[in-house]
């Protein structure tokens, strides 16, 4: 099983919601969203999806094996740096 984290909604996150909702293999499904009204249109196309509002609950959770990052170009390299400092306290 892998269990896939996802951290925004608005540009790449409904292609990824219906992704993972699809796909037999995979155990978990976070999304963090800022945005109010993007977390209420995933609530109500998909309720069974479990979300935060906060990236660090993804970044931090030693229990997700894949992180999918949907946020814009400029943000990718903060999340993902805090993401490889943080797995390091996990190995």
């Amino acid at each position: 099983m892998i269990r896939i984290g996802v951290i925004g909604y608005d540009i790449g996150g409904p292609n990824m919601s219906a992704i993972s909702m699809r796909t037999k293999n995979l155990k978990s499904f976070w999304s963090a969203i800022k945005a109010p009204s993007a977390s209420s249109v995933l609530h109500k196309e998909h309720p069974s999806i479990a979300f935060t509002m906060d990236a660090n609950d993804i970044l931090k959770s030693p229990n997700i094996d894949l992180i999918a990052v949907v946020t814009p170009v400029w943000t990718h390299y903060e999340l993902a740096k805090r993401r490889l400092k943080m797995a390091s306290m996990y190995s």
